[in-house]
């Protein structure tokens, strides 16, 4: 008979039935091992067994038993020591000042690892002496140091202690409050209560007086300063860390006051400052690794092999998930995470000054910021600096004064000119309020949903299509009745308009908005490795034919209309008494000055280039088809193409024509069938010119990096096309290289 060693799981006798208790005791068990392993060794890899009563459910259970990296209770829980414990036996005082900052980048690293989705419990909290600082202030305090050295360890990890306590409530309440992070990016649960008896500036108080202490005693012993120095580095960041996020987030004290939190402002020129401090600081962390202490194994593992870690510590609060034991970062990688960190929150404190007055602006920074290694934590602080407990921008600027301003900038729209008759017609303000403030609803859902990791957005952005669709209606109800309103007015005034002409301006400004969403929606495809091979053809046609061309269209749309304006203003400052000459000169050089800075903001959204480059990535990959090197599995004979295009294109469906395509229209507009009835050869031909055509129209811009890079990019892919067309390599396999992350619907291909 076999006895159990977990907890809970044996039965008693006195449970059973007088029958089962018979079977319990004459029923002769028999050791399978050997035959279980001789079955298992004949499945394969990844296979598993299936019977008809035989449930995945059960083989997980199977496969959970008894494993302790998956079942928390086979193994038996123990009493641990408690923090009074660990100090009233000496371990503080016997850590020698390598192992002091050993200890401190392995917390760092837990705290870096918390922050990368694993359980606090198993990861921060490992370290006892992170698990009640107030308990570990007291038992330090009883046990006053006998010898200058003995400063160093409680001191230390004292502050760390405290100021992690609350760093760590400050990081779940940022996280929290934000709303922008799921399951997968971090895990809110918090088991054993995080507290501090000291308030925050008492905190940063105890923090530089550890620093003093430590800079004292590296200064009377020269031996010492080089470790103590790093160690004052990780206190640094702590503090400046703490400083800088309560200059950027609403404190905790003040979310459920409305008469304060309404009142808060991000302070944003005092948190960049702290800031600066953190990432000087954090920039040593590397390189200093070395000094600490190292893992005997040669790996650091759980940190086990330092005193203060009891990785089975909290094993009883585990969550019930797999896997029930969490991989740690190393100490380089934790702490190379938390610089990363550090700069991201400089850069929002640096950059999103400069990007509030402007929509377009403030979305695309939101874009590129998820981009570049954010984590749930930065993102965010992002959305709370954005919008602070309001739709106020910043706290300070409704959103809604931004979109007008933004659609005065882009648009010249005479509704939005004192004077004009749609400007007094109360019909054309009212359908103009009511795009405004629907346009505000649905770009709040959009700045949030950019907030999210790139999975997540994807399927947000898509929710938020059948929203633009409403909003390019509402777009063009306005621009009818201005129009119409304007000419109405010309025609009982002599053609005079009093202001520039009416046109699509609102409509050019929402599409061009949405165009830029769409392309989001499909580089998302991209980035997140979503796309078959065999679906790039219909993805590239799509981005050239409806996303480039209309992008261009709605954008020279815009131009006009600018440029409308400009004459209007031109015209106006003719007509003006020659008294006020002297001043017209200057005002003339502001306006033709504000007209180019307008006219280049609209360029900037359209790459010269970009559609030519579609055009070749799209007849290559029609090349690669025909001649066998891309098949579409035919899961459904004659109809698998047509599914897929159709699921790609399903997100699309609240727009209509143009933006929603169906597969006839590909077929069709693409002219697939020629194509491959003209054979690979040609195909790669027409790719090769295409890509030397954007090469040399991107080439022109010099200027712009992102020209730069493409130019490259196009010009790697021409001589591919040609090696191809020229049948040098007929076996050669083609890769796409998606390599640089600023461009990854346009990869590098390479011959292989």
């Amino acid at each position: 008979q076999m006895e159990s060693s977990c907890e809970g799981h044996g039965s008693d006798p006195e449970d059973l039935t007088a029958a089962e208790r018979e079977v319990e005791f004459t029923e002769e068990r028999v050791d399978i091992t050997k035959e279980f392993a001789a079955a298992a060794a004949e499945l394969s890899l990844g296979e598993m067994v299936l019977a008809g009563k035989f449930t995945l459910q059960e083989a997980m259970s199977a496969i959970e038993l008894m494993d302790p990296k998956m079942d928390g209770g086979c193994v038996k829980l123990r009493e641990h020591s408690t923090v009074e414990d660990v100090v009233a036996e000496g371990w503080l005082r016997g850590m020698g000042d390598d192992e002091v900052l050993a200890t401190v980048d392995a917390t760092l690293a837990c705290l870096a690892s918390w922050l990368e989705g694993a359980f606090i419990a198993q990861t921060l909290h490992t370290n006892l002496l992170m698990t009640d600082p107030d308990v570990l202030s007291a038992a330090c305090g009883c046990q006053p140091e006998k010898e200058d050295r003995d400063t160093v360890p409680g001191r230390t990890l004292t502050a760390l202690a405290h100021g992690l306590a609350h760093l760590v409530l400050l990081i779940r309440h940022t996280i929290g409050t934000a709303s922008v992070c799921e399951d997968e990016d971090f895990a809110m649960q918090m088991p054993l209560q995080v507290t501090s008896s000291l308030s925050f500036d008492e905190t940063q108080e105890m923090i530089r007086d550890a620093e003093k202490s430590l800079h004292g005693v590296g200064k009377a012993n020269k031996a010492r300063a080089t470790v103590l120095a790093a160690v004052i580095d990780r206190l640094v960041w702590l503090r400046t860390i703490l400083q800088a996020m309560q200059h950027m987030v609403i404190p905790r004290h003040n979310m459920y006051d409305p008469s304060q939190g309404n009142t808060f402002r991000p302070r944003l020129k005092q948190a960049a400052e702290s800031l600066t401090a953190a990432v000087e600081c954090a920039t040593r962390f590397y390189d200093t690794v070395e000094l600490g202490k190292m893992a005997p194994v040669g790996q650091d593992g759980d940190y086990g092999w330092l005193r203060c870690f009891i990785p089975d510590l909290n094993r009883r609060y585990l969550p019930p998930a797999f896997p029930r034991k969490s991989e740690f970062l190393t100490r380089r990688h934790g702490l190379k995470h938390l610089e990363k960190a550090s700069r991201r929150l400089y850069d929002i404190a640096s950059t999103v000054p400069h990007v509030v007055p402007d929509l377009g602006a403030i979305i695309q920074y939101l874009r590129s910021f998820c981009e570049r290694e954010s984590c749930a934590l930065t993102r965010s602080v992002l959305q709370l600096v954005l919008l602070p407990n309001d739709e106020r921008i910043l706290g300070e600027t409704q959103l809604s004064d931004i979109l007008k301003e933004t659609i005065k900038n882009t648009t010249g729209m005479p509704l939005l000119c004192n004077g004009s008759p749609s400007n007094r017609s109360e019909v054309c303000l009212e359908l103009f309020e009511e795009f405004v403030q629907d346009t505000v609803r649905v770009y709040l859902v959009v700045i949030q949903a950019l907030g999210h990791n790139l999975a997540r957005q994807r399927d947000k952005i898509s929710f938020s299509f059948d929203d633009f669709a409403h909003l390019i209606m509402e777009a063009d109800r306005v621009d009818i009745e201005a129009q119409h309103v304007t000419e109405k007015y010309a025609l009982e005034h002599r053609g005079d308009t009093k202001g520039p002409p009416g046109g699509s301006h609102l409509a050019a400004f929402i599409n061009v908005h949405t165009l830029r969403l769409v392309h989001w929606h499909f580089e998302l495809g991209f980035r997140l490795e979503i796309f078959a091979e065999c679906e790039y053809a219909m993805v590239w046609w799509y981005m050239r034919e409806v996303l480039s061309k209309w992008m261009f269209s709605w954008l020279d749309n815009a131009h006009k209309c600018l440029y409308n304006e400009y004459q209007t203003d031109l015209a106006k400052m003719g007509k003006e008494d020659k008294k006020v000459a002297k001043t017209k000169s200057n005002r003339m050089n502001k306006m033709d000055e504000r007209f180019r800075k307008r006219i280049a903001t609209l360029k900037h959204l359209y790459i010269q280039g970009e559609e030519v480059m579609y055009a070749g990535l799209h007849k290559l990959c029609v090349g690669l088809q025909a001649n066998g090197r891309i098949a579409v599995p035919e899961f459904i004979p004659g109809q698998s193409e047509r599914v897929r295009f159709q699921h790609r294109m399903s997100p699309l469906k609240p727009f209509g024509h143009p933006f929603h395509l169906s597969y006839d229209s590909y077929k069709l507009g693409s002219g697939l069938a020629e194509m491959l009835a003209s054979g690979p050869t040609k195909c790669f031909s027409d790719a090769a010119v295409c890509f030397s055509t954007a090469r040399d129209a991107l080439a022109v811009n010099r200027e712009d990096p992102r020209c730069v890079a493409l130019s490259r990019i196009c010009m790697q892919n021409a001589i591919v096309a040609k090696i191809l067309a020229s049948g040098a390599r007929p076996d050669a396999r083609v890769e796409f290289e998606f390599a640089d992350k600023n461009f990854p619907f346009a990869p590098v291909l390479k011959l292989t």
